[in-house]
């Protein structure tokens, strides 16, 4: 969703009603909260974002079959589709005139995804380059699941989910490109904004657990506590996952040895 003015735009992906995707955006009056037209855009949408211009970017997810990941533009003053981008997006960022967007275009036909990064100039309406990350550390990225641009340093974040099970890696990369730092934990980033107001932190985030290993052990029938403290993090989220399930969103999760077995 984006807002301009007194109108919120809200992408429709239909995902529910497969394969019969929507493919409209709505424009919701914010005085009246009610919906006062739809536009035509393309098939199963999902991130919006907004620059300078009034220019709305969306993103379609295509049916990962045939129909494949594209980039709409929507001029706002008009409410009209002036571009069809012809390069994948799962998520993007502005930052500025640049458009930082990666791709985790799944096929239903080979059940894999084709992973890509780029920068679009939103104003030279041009693609800057199809790999924002130039030192080679994406082929150590399993799937990107979250990118970010800090507005005063410009350094790029990407967060990769590994298999969604397992804790999962922040990367941060200099204006360049280049990795710089690199943590594996339990929460990963949200979104970005040029907007954003916080204070700045000192250093990279990190968290610890209260076992030296990352390993515990409990007698059957007994109970031990698993804790995680995270340092150089704005509100962080928590969630502990047992087979794959969250099972607490606390900083601190109670685990009862009810049966033999190592557990995940």
């Amino acid at each position: 969703m984006v807002v301009v003015g007194n109108k919120l735009y809200v992408a429709n992906s239909g995902g529910y009603r497969v394969p019969n995707y929507d493919n409209t955006v709505s424009v919701i009056d914010l005085n009246t909260f009610t919906e006062i037209k739809k536009i035509t855009v393309g098939i199963n949408l999902h991130r919006m974002a907004i620059d300078a211009r009034g220019n709305i970017y969306v993103s379609s997810r295509g049916d990962y079959y045939d129909i494949h990941s594209k980039v709409y533009v929507i001029n706002s003053h008009n409410d009209m589709v002036t571009d069809v981008l012809n390069f994948p997006a799962s998520e993007f960022c502005l930052s500025g005139d640049s458009l930082f967007y990666y791709s985790t275009e799944y096929s239903k036909y080979t059940g894999q995804n084709t992973i890509s990064y780029g920068i679009y100039d939103t104003r030279k309406k041009r693609v800057v380059t199809t790999n924002f990350i130039t030192d080679g550390t994406e082929k150590s990225i399993e799937v990107p699941y979250g990118l970010a641009v800090n507005p005063d340093t410009k350094e790029i974040f990407v967060t990769d989910a590994k298999n969604y099970v397992t804790p999962g890696t922040l990367y941060c990369f200099t204006p360049e490109g280049k990795k710089k730092w690199s943590v594996t934990c339990l929460f990963a980033l949200g979104a970005c904004s040029d907007d954003d107001d916080e204070a700045g932190l000192v250093g990279a985030p990190e968290c610890s657990l209260n076992s030296d290993t990352g390993e515990y052990k409990v007698k059957i029938g007994h109970e031990v506590t698993l804790q995680v403290t995270a340092e150089n993090a704005i509100n962080p989220v928590y969630a502990w996952k047992r087979a794959g399930k969250i099972v607490s969103e606390q900083e601190t999760y109670q685990f009862k040895g009810d049966q033999l077995g190592e557990f995940f």
